[in-house]
């Protein structure tokens, strides 16, 4: 009796988790067709092909709908990361994360209006919910490639004349500036030839060293 109320409740909690995430993938659809301001929770409910009242077992509003898009996209983004950067070198680290960021830059320029909405949501509201998460997801990218630096710094491979974490910042800062000009279609055209210049360029100012085993993991 036991194992099979054990197996309901996982079955609805799968279902509930399904739901949820057929809500998600609605919203970021509809917020990024129609913006932050002229979407609803009616065209959210239609794009799901669920009732109004089901988004709200869920989600208090359209708000926090709206974080936990954004919420949704940056914890599986970490996980990619997470993994990648599990094992190897310093530099192999530093490498398969330019080269995650760059995979997901097509994704990111065709949700660019939702990635605009984002960005301006958090400026507007600087003390808001929003807006601190928006940092906190900055500084956990910077604290992550600072890691990665000061590993580097320990075993040698690097050797960088400022600290770690302003060189991390800037790195940060370099990405960021390629997100606007991409999403803005200037400057920026999203090329293998793009992807290899700024390693090239990082790689230099960290002065790296040591690199053997980076490049055997290359070949």
């Amino acid at each position: 009796m036991a194992d099979n109320e054990n197996k309901g409740s996982e079955g609805a909690g799968q279902e509930q988790s399904d739901k949820r995430r057929l809500i998600l993938q609605a919203a970021e659809k509809v917020f990024d067709a129609n913006g932050y301001a002229a979407t609803t929770i009616d065209a959210v409910a239609a794009q799901a092909g669920i009732s109004k009242g089901s988004i709200y077992n869920y989600f208090k509003n359209k708000e926090d709908l709206f974080h936990q898009v954004f919420a949704t996209a940056v914890a599986s983004s970490e996980a990619d990361i997470g993994k990648l950067i599990a094992q190897g070198t310093a530099r192999q680290k530093l490498e398969r994360f330019f080269d995650y960021w760059f995979g997901r830059l097509e994704f990111i320029r065709l949700i660019a209006r939702l990635v605009l909405e984002f960005w301006a949501t958090a400026t507007r509201d600087k003390q808001g919910e929003f807006s601190k998460n928006m940092q906190e997801n900055y500084h956990r990218h910077v604290s992550l490639i600072q890691g990665i630096i000061d590993e580097g710094l320990r075993t040698g491979e690097f050797s960088v004349k400022f600290n770690s974490r302003m060189a991390s910042t800037l790195i940060m800062g370099l990405m960021d500036g390629i997100h606007i000009q991409m999403l803005l279609g200037v400057g920026i055209v999203i090329t293998p030839e793009l992807l290899a210049g700024i390693k090239t360029a990082v790689m230099s100012g960290l002065n790296v060293r040591g690199t053997g085993a980076a490049e055997k993991d290359a070949t």
